[in-house]
């Protein structure tokens, strides 16, 4: 399946310019921005908040260099959620991080009804994020024509995850309660 692109920028004849993947005239990469929902819950969501929280915290008592290989977002991001669970082994796409969506989408944690390419361009934002500037809504905005991946059930839960561990990080410690439980 292919997927069109259209450049929010009217050409000279007030036209928008449609895209296709490989179109010589697509912005570069870099300017792509992608927005995708996962099929974490809320606990989850909850937990990976935390982790992020803690390694802020970490990055300003002892500042890192970033390295393109092994410091870098997606490297980052990936282990933040190894931090809770073991289902994330280490492939070649956490290192090439244009690649790292569709490593999700592989492991169940993306919105897999759909196919990975119909996926990739219904959660780009560019024109989205463009027409909500300065909007005060503007992070529901982008969010909105987003596909709604069904969250995890309790069945589904990550393999080697654990739910009931207390975390330490930056001087804090959490206790978090199971999922659902308080």
């Amino acid at each position: 399946m292919s997927a069109f692109y259209l450049n929010k920028v009217k050409d000279d004849n007030g036209f928008h310019i449609v895209h296709k993947d490989g179109c010589d005239l697509m912005p570069e990469p870099e300017e792509l921005v992608y927005l995708y929902r996962t099929r974490a819950g809320p606990e989850a969501a909850r937990r990976l908040f935390l982790e992020y929280v803690d390694r802020i915290n970490q990055l300003k008592a002892q500042p890192e260099f970033y390295n393109t290989l092994t410091t870098n977002c997606t490297t980052d991001v990936w282990s933040l959620v190894r931090a809770l669970s073991d289902q994330f082994p280490l492939d070649r796409r956490v290192l090439l991080s244009g690649y790292f969506p569709e490593y999700l989408y592989d492991l169940g944690s993306l919105d897999s009804r759909l196919p990975f390419p119909a996926l990739k361009a219904q959660s780009l934002i560019n024109d989205r994020a463009h027409a909500a500037d300065q909007d005060p809504a503007f992070s529901r905005r982008i969010r909105e024509a987003l596909p709604r991946p069904p969250s995890r059930s309790a069945s589904e839960a990550l393999p080697g995850s654990q739910p009931d561990r207390a975390r330490t990080g930056s001087g804090r410690s959490w206790n978090l309660p199971p999922p659902g439980g308080r």
